[in-house]
């Protein structure tokens, strides 16, 4: 069959572009696979795949978008879910809640960002043979000119946002003030269908509103779960 013989094609494209298995593989961390002289050449089916894998840990680990996509976002949910639990305990221990808290927060989050960025030059710094130079350009640039405004209300966006959802889980607790506020999703997601047309096709975006109403029913079901323990004790 056709559909069989495109198949072993890719297959073997693959194979033979694949270096020796007694070669290193000499890749940056999170860099997608450029194509390879040899298969610039050949259809659009084996361009788009080859394209589609990621490349982790000097290739030890690879991936297709869609697995970084599914990782990425397990990752955010367990830290995002995870992210204000200290919250419940600084809030018991020390009475602290609300503004008072975001201080400890922040200063953390800074402390989190600059250690990555310091653990980043790091690698760059032993992978570019003690060059400080070229360790500085191997770093993520800021584009200042271009992101500067944007980075900068989107930040403000967030902090604002953030802030309140301290308040929401001060006030609320965590299992409904932070399901709350996990409704930004739904936000973000009808931007994503409506605006930027991320989401494409009539049973994409199907499902997308069962998922969204699954999860209003979650958040509304929790709610009164809260309500029915209070009346409880």
């Amino acid at each position: 069959a056709p559909s069989k013989r495109k198949s072993s094609k890719i297959e073997k494209v693959l194979i033979e572009s694949s270096p020796p298995s007694n070669e290193a593989i000499v890749v940056t961390p999170m860099e997608i696979e450029d194509i390879s002289p040899e298969t610039s050449l050949l259809d659009e089916d084996v361009k788009s795949l080859a394209k589609d894998r990621v490349i982790l840990f000097g290739g030890r680990l690879v991936l297709t978008r869609r697995q970084m996509g599914v990782l990425g976002a397990v990752v955010n949910g367990a830290w995002g879910g995870l992210n204000l639990i200290p919250l419940h305990y600084a809030q018991r221990d020390q009475g602290m809640s609300g503004a008072s808290y975001v201080i400890s927060y922040a200063s953390g989050s800074m402390l989190v960002c600059t250690l990555i960025w310091i653990g980043l030059f790091l690698y760059q710094y032993s992978k570019k043979g003690s060059s400080l130079s070229d360790a500085l350009d191997a770093l993520p640039k800021w584009h200042v000119n271009e992101l500067g405004v944007p980075g900068v209300l989107a930040g403000l966006l967030y902090s604002v946002g953030n802030f309140c959802s301290i308040l929401a889980v001060s006030y609320l607790g965590q299992g409904v003030g932070f399901s709350f506020c996990q409704g930004q999703l739904l936000i973000s997601g009808l931007w994503g269908v409506f605006y930027f047309k991320e989401i494409t096709g009539r049973e994409t975006i199907f499902k997308w509103f069962v998922s969204a109403s699954i999860t209003i029913v979650g958040i509304i079901w929790l709610s009164y779960q809260k309500g029915g323990a209070a009346m409880h004790r």
